[in-house]
C-alpha cells in the first residue's frame, strides 16, 4: 500500500490491478487515470494501471488483452496540455510501434518520481524497462530481468534512485535490486525465499 497526499491511499494486487481509497481505506475503487473530460486515458479495450507513487500520478500504463506471451502496451504522460502517448506497441501486426517497448511480456506496473524523467516498467515473463527522458525512449534490461523473471514491485525516487523486486520464475527466490544512476547499473540489496 502506498499513500498519496495523506487523504488518498493506493493498493496494488500482485496482478497489477491498482485500487484507490479517498476515505482512509473504508471504501476502494479501481484507480484509473482520467483525461480532462473525465474519460479514461487508455484507448477503448485497454485497461489502465496508473503510477501510484505519492505525488507522481502523471504516468499511465495501458495494456491490451494478453496472449501467447505478448501484450499490447501504451505509455501516457501528463503534460501541461493534457495526456500524451509517449510509447506504444501492439500485438496485432498493425497499429503503433515506437518508444522502445516490446509486446513480449506482461506489464505489471509503472513507477516514477514526481516530475522526473526516470521511470521503470516491470513485467512478468518479460523484462524491466527504464526511461531517462520522460518516456520517449525505453531501454529493455534483459540482463537485469531475464524473460523468465517475475517483476513484483518497483519504486522510483528523485535523483535516479530506484528499487525493484524480482523473482526467478518458478524458483521463488526473490531479490530486491537497486539502482542509483537511473537504471544504468543495478546491484542486489537483499534476497530471500518467497513464501506461500
Amino acid at each position: 500500500m502506498q499513500t498519496g497526499d495523506g487523504r488518498v491511499v493506493y493498493a496494488q494486487y500482485d496482478d497489477g490491478e491498482t485500487l484507490r481509497s479517498a476515505d482512509g481505506g473504508h471504501t476502494w475503487h479501481v484507480a484509473i487515470a482520467f483525461d480532462r473530460s473525465g474519460n479514461s486515458v487508455c484507448p477503448q479495450g485497454m485497461t489502465t494501471g496508473i503510477n501510484t507513487q505519492p505525488g507522481a500520478q502523471d504516468w499511465a500504463l495501458c495494456t491490451s488483452q494478453a496472449g501467447a506471451g505478448n501484450q499490447g502496451k501504451q505509455v501516457f504522460r501528463l503534460r501541461s496540455r493534457g495526456w500524451a502517448r509517449v510509447a506504444c506497441t501492439t500485438i496485432d501486426g498493425g497499429g503503433c510501434h515506437y518508444g522502445g517497448i516490446s509486446s513480449y511480456g506482461y506489464p505489471q506496473g509503472i513507477a516514477a518520481a514526481s516530475r522526473g524523467d526516470f521511470a521503470i516498467i516491470w513485467e512478468t515473463r518479460g523484462t524491466l524497462y527504464v526511461t531517462r527522458n520522460g518516456g520517449r525512449h525505453w531501454i529493455a534490461l534483459p540482463k537485469v530481468a531475464p524473460p523468465d523473471a517475475f517483476g513484483w514491485w518497483a519504486s522510483v525516487l528523485p535523483h535516479g534512485l530506484g528499487f525493484v523486486i524480482l523473482d526467478d520464475g518458478g524458483i521463488q527466490k526473490r531479490r530486491l535490486i537497486e539502482t542509483t544512476d537511473a537504471g544504468r547499473t543495478w546491484h542486489v540489496v537483499h534476497h530471500w525465499a518467497a513464501t506461500g
